[in-house]
This record gives C-alpha cells, structure tokens and sequence, in this order.
C-alpha cells in the first residue's frame, strides 16, 4: 500500500472518530500535530503551529450546533443535507447502507448513528483506502461526502457558536480536498 494514502486513510479515520463522538485524551493530544500538517500552506516545508483544542470548549459547542441543544442543529448526515426539510433516514441512508454491504460491512447497534453519518462515512472511506480500492473511494468521496460537507462546513463555519471547532472544520475540508487529488491521481 502507498505509504501516502496510508497516511490519508489514518486522518480519516481521527476525523471519524472526533465526529462519531469519541475522541479521547489521546485524539486531543495528537491534534496540534494533525491540524499543524492539514492547515500548512500547500508550498509549506514545515507544519504550522496550532494551538491545542479545548476539550470542554468543543464539547459545548458540538452540543450547540449537532445535538439540539440550541435553535437550529446542524444534522451530520449525508440524507439530511439532501432534502429540504433536513430529513434523516432517507435514500443517501439506505445508499451507503447498501455501499457497505458491497464489501461485506455491516454497522453494529453500539454505534446509534445512521449509516450516513459523516463519522461512519469517514471510516468507509478510511476503509477503502486501505484495501487500496481507489476507485471505489474516489466514488464514495464524491457520492456520500463531497457532495454535501461542503454545504455544512459552510454552514458550522457561519455559526457564531461553532469558534471551538472552526479549526477542526477547516482541518478535514483541507484533508477531504487532498485525499481527492490523491485518490484522482492513483
């Protein structure tokens, strides 16, 4: 395997596991590290330096933007960004269902998030990757991914309560847009 695409496949995975809930102690300390690479200019030899995440100040902020805790949230699914009436559950739901099944996938109860929740999704793409099925990825990116993150990064970028997770946000579209070229290029 392409020790690159490696690389981009293990950010996919950090990434899913910040936005399906589970980032620890260890997902923070790495942070400086990955953001520093991902948010460096494209011609930069060295990583930027970022400073470290908040923990309780991102916490409260997923709260206020993903789980209705304040006025409007932001859903993180593919399906919900699909229709206007921001609908989970829908055909993108059963689309990515039907992806996984293909490579012989199936997700398990302890999760309770839709197959097309962008942690889940993050993780098949990380997935693909790794079993060096490029097309396939480069085709999941564009059908379940790219074609509605950019919408809600817009939209989580917008937010005035969204500061704690801004650079997260700009972290994954950064990395989303170079696992594209990479995977374009294979």
């Amino acid at each position: 395997m392409d020790p690159y695409v490696q690389s981009l496949a293990g950010l996919c995975r950090h990434f899913a596991l910040f936005f399906r809930g589970a980032a620890d102690e260890t997902w923070y300390k790495a942070w400086p590290q990955v953001a520093g690479v991902l948010l460096a200019p494209a011609d930069a030899a060295e990583p930027v330096a970022v400073e470290a995440l908040d923990p309780k100040a991102v916490a409260q902020s997923e709260a206020k933007l993903f789980y209705g805790v304040s006025s409007v949230t932001l859903p993180l699914t593919e399906s919900s960004w699909s229709n206007a009436a921001q609908l989970y559950c829908q055909t993108q739901t059963f689309a990515t269902r039907a992806a996984y099944r293909e490579e012989g996938l199936t997700l398990t109860d302890d999760l309770n998030l839709p197959e097309d929740h962008l942690g889940i999704s993050l993780e098949f793409l990380a997935y693909l990757m790794e079993k060096e099925k490029n097309d396939r990825a480069r085709l999941f990116l564009a059908e379940h991914i790219l074609n509605w993150w950019p919408r809600a990064a817009e939209a989580i970028l917008a937010r005035d309560d969204s500061e704690p997770l801004r650079p997260v946000v700009k972290a994954l579209t950064a990395l989303l847009d170079e696992v594209k070229a990479t995977l374009e290029e294979a």
